[in-house]
């Protein structure tokens, strides 16, 4: 693959209007490519649309697969992320418990935008060797209000024939070291 098949590719998915650059990350002795470089769209939102629509996702015409990550310039915008926060000290972020593996952390976030908006972030916490789903998850909320009001409503909703588990996500406790 080069930057001109990269640009046909991402143009045949109908986002050539919104590319705005694409480069190939190269060796740099023999110049040969390195398997991994960036594609630049012209606003977040569409990078963004591009990236929980074919993150794992098979590129057409080949056996591999799309593996997308967020680029920054020293920002962190994070994966999954609506409007990104650079993670604000305000946002709240809720527990999701007792989803299916099958859930993306697209599905995951869709689902509770679509009743809550200030939600804007979702993380589906994966095994990290089979790359499988562990069955709970994070969304991060802008609004406490909405947050706390997710929990209470849908903690218990079933989704996928499952019963959520919502709670207020607290960080683990970092484990002492002694010297």
């Amino acid at each position: 693959m080069d930057e001109g098949y990269l640009q046909n590719l991402v143009g045949s998915l109908g986002y050539s209007k919104e590319l705005s650059s694409i480069k190939l990350i190269r060796d740099k002795v023999t110049g040969l490519p390195l398997k991994y470089g960036f594609i630049e769209f012209i606003n977040h939102d569409t990078a963004n649309n591009f990236y929980l629509n074919y993150k794992g996702r098979t590129i057409p015409n080949t056996t591999k697969q799309f593996k997308l990550n967020w680029a920054s310039y020293g920002g962190g915008i994070k994966p999954g992320s609506i409007n990104p926060s650079k993670n604000n000290d305000q946002d709240m972020q809720i527990y999701v418990g007792d989803i299916d593996t099958s859930i993306t952390e697209h599905k995951l976030l869709e689902l509770f935008r679509m009743r809550y908006p200030s939600a804007f972030n979702a993380k589906v916490i994966t095994d990290n060797q089979t790359k499988i789903s562990k069955g709970y998850g994070f969304v991060k909320f802008t609004n406490h209000e909405e947050a706390h009001k997710a929990i209470a409503e849908m903690n218990g909703h079933n989704f996928m024939g499952k019963n959520l588990k919502v709670s207020t996500a607290h960080l683990k406790p970092k484990e002492e070291t002694q010297a």
